[in-house]
């Protein structure tokens, strides 16, 4: 299946789209929407259409709350945290800041609680196996880059798909955004900056250019490469 049917399908609305990449693009202040007028959802049969967010290792997860939030018909009902990157403490606050019904703790117990998983670890290895349980239950699942860590790994999703029939959809959500000046960092970037001519400065010695059809880029580069 095509991403653009998935996504009509299964989504039914642009989290996978302009809005969620839109709200993991780094901005000033905070991540956003990508409209102040929200997108309107309707679940097969009535309700909210029910997301659940596997592991909170990241800022991903906020700004995939925060998108969630923004969209009508859509909630964000069920996460699972297992500890890789952060504790209980980050569990309990991204419940509360963001209103979960569950904080669920095996992805058995999260299965029929949702009806999209977003599975946004940063162990990859655990991707396919993390999605395994949504996929044999018919639940759609979003697998966020890299969807996978091993020619194996991809070779077994790819069997779990054949045989459920459950839609699988991955990547990184940035091609879906509007278009952003693109960086590219020169050479003296890749060395230590107490190598480079001007010590390493913010803002000094950065070479960078623009593709064609991008406007200029205005300030420097809030992530340098160190």
């Amino acid at each position: 299946m095509q991403r653009r049917d998935f996504i009509g399908r299964n989504f039914a609305f642009a989290l996978s789209g302009a809005a969620l990449a839109s709200a993991l693009t780094p901005g000033p202040g905070k991540a956003q929407t990508a409209s102040a007028e929200k997108t309107r959802v309707s679940r097969p049969g009535g309700g909210a259409l029910r997301i659940g967010l596997i592991e909170l290792d990241t800022s991903h997860a906020d700004g995939l709350a925060q998108a969630i939030a923004g969209i009508e018909g859509v909630e964000l009902t069920a996460i699972i945290n297992r500890g890789l990157v952060y504790g209980k403490e980050r569990t309990q606050k991204f419940a509360a800041d963001f209103k979960v019904k569950h904080v669920c703790d095996t992805l058995e117990q999260m299965v029929p609680l949702v009806d999209v998983a977003f599975s946004i670890g940063v162990n990859w290895d655990n991707h396919v196996s993390d999605a395994e349980p949504f996929i044999k239950a018919g639940v759609p699942v979003f697998i966020d880059k890299p969807v996978v860590g091993s020619e194996a790994e991809a070779r077994r999703l790819l069997e779990l798909v054949t045989r459920y029939k459950t839609p699988v959809f991955g990547g990184s959500t940035y091609r879906y955004q509007l278009p952003q000046p693109v960086r590219y960092a020169g050479p003296d970037l890749l060395r230590d900056p107490r190598d480079r001519a001007d010590g390493g400065a913010d803002g000094a010695g950065r070479a960078q250019r623009q593709l064609p059809g991008f406007p200029p880029q205005a300030a420097p580069d809030p992530c340098p490469l160190r």
